[in-house]
């Protein structure tokens, strides 16, 4: 189905570069290690089936992102208790009527929230 899966782990921490980040004494401050499964995966505007929802179930992604997926597609899988947030481009930019069919189909994101795990570590 052309699901995409990434697992890995990442050190985030904000801002550009560390200018403003470090402390009084020269410090950096402690960075957000997490460990967590991406998936990224092209919908092609297909309708929501079984199929698809017993390989994100097995796939397990803390994280999915989705592309041309349609405003039903997202309502569905909100619907379903896998993720607990999520958003899509066509609630923050809705199609017009008579615009094409490509502005009909927009990107999500699924986050499941209670699966990550994260661990403060010190900056070396």
């Amino acid at each position: 189905m052309g699901l995409g899966i990434v697992s890995g782990r990442g050190i985030f921490k904000g801002g550009r570069g560390d200018e403003g980040w470090r402390h009084e004494n020269g410090d950096l401050p402690p960075f957000l290690e997490m460990t967590f499964k991406f998936g990224s995966w092209n919908v092609n505007s297909r309708d929501l089936k079984g199929g698809h929802v017993d390989l994100l179930r097995r796939v397990d992604c803390d994280v999915l992102v989705l592309q041309e997926a349609t405003k039903d597609f997202h309502a569905e899988l909100t619907a379903l208790p896998l993720f607990e947030w999520s958003v899509s481009s066509l609630t923050l930019r809705p199609a017009k009527p008579k615009e094409k069919r490509a502005r009909h189909l927009g990107c999500s994101i699924f986050v499941a929230g209670k699966r990550g795990q994260a661990t403060l570590v010190a900056a070396q």
